[in-house]
């Protein structure tokens, strides 16, 4: 496996993201990518594959992939040659909240992986907790054809002649930036999901009352009126629910997909806090909401 090595660099804000083609040998014991010279580009030397580049609190536990361009002959020697492409990212960092698994791998993997057509290997480091694996099983099946490969515990020698290093993220959350693979959008990743986890609605339901879900959360960021407000929204012409959607994703996708509004305390940091909705000024905002799944 020799010749001519290349690289792209699909890099920004907030992503290290790095295509290699060529001859590429990934030693995962030292978590380290060699690039078979010569290459024309001046390459990084190490690149940390989270999609969070900005965040430095948050990318101190995000292991390091040395990159190395070397001869041939100085190359470690293959111990195991690969044919499909190889995506190496990492599933520590955040990725133990749902939100932040979502925004800083499961969107932009798909960005980086669908060109393949399931004809990829997903490769992982920081892979200590399998939650992340457990809880997107599904659609990462859905992304390859290929078992999940734990870098951290892998001895050998991979040998590719594609290889990303890091995953291609849009500068916004829960964005994908169609200027790499044009064919892509949100819709794109909205219509995988919902094929995924069988998820029958795609749009607002035409229920004689509409359905509204309230968000019942146990540790932080509760409602301490939730109750009050289930009866209000009911009062107002909703049919609603009060959820503690729990830590199961397929279940809670499927609950969510059956409502056409949903009502929450969102936060993070300082505003990490209980909230006591003002029920009366909150019925003008349910109230505009109805006119709006009317309309």
């Amino acid at each position: 496996m020799t010749g001519h090595s290349r690289m792209k660099n699909y890099s920004n804000y907030r992503c290290e993201a790095y295509e290699f083609t060529g001859d590429i040998r990934l030693q995962g014991s030292s978590a380290t990518v060699f690039i078979g010279s010569p290459i024309d580009e001046n390459i990084p030397h190490e690149i940390k594959p989270y999609a969070r580049k900005y965040d430095s609190p948050g990318m101190v536990a995000i292991s390091s992939v040395q990159i190395k361009a070397a001869p041939p002959e100085k190359l470690p020697v293959c111990t195991k040659t690969l044919d499909a492409p190889g995506i190496l990212f990492s599933t520590g960092g955040y990725t133990h909240n749902y939100f932040h698994s979502i925004t800083d791998v499961m969107v932009p993997l798909f960005a980086t992986s669908q060109r393949f057509n399931r004809d990829v290997i997903f490769l992982v480091i920081n892979h200590n907790d399998s939650r992340f694996t457990t809880e997107h099983r599904k659609t990462l099946e859905t992304l390859s054809r290929y078992e999940l490969v734990d870098i951290d515990k892998e001895n050998q020698t991979l040998c590719f002649t594609n290889l990303i290093v890091g995953l291609i993220a849009h500068p916004s959350d829960l964005t994908i930036d169609p200027s790499p693979f044009s064919r892509l959008s949100t819709r794109n990743l909205t219509r995988l999901l919902r094929n995924t986890y069988s998820l029958k609605r795609d749009s607002v339901g035409d229920h004689t009352r509409p359905r509204l879900l309230v968000v019942s959360r146990k540790i932080c960021r509760r409602l301490s009126n939730e109750v009050q407000l289930v009866e209000l929204a009911q009062e107002v012409g909703f049919d609603s629910a009060l959820q503690d959607l729990g830590d199961h994703l397929e279940s809670s996708a499927k609950i969510v997909n059956s409502m056409d509004v949903m009502v929450g305390v969102h936060g993070a940091g300082l505003t990490n806090m209980d909230v006591k909705l003002d029920l009366p000024s909150f019925k003008d905002t349910l109230l505009k909401a109805l006119d709006i799944l009317a309309a």
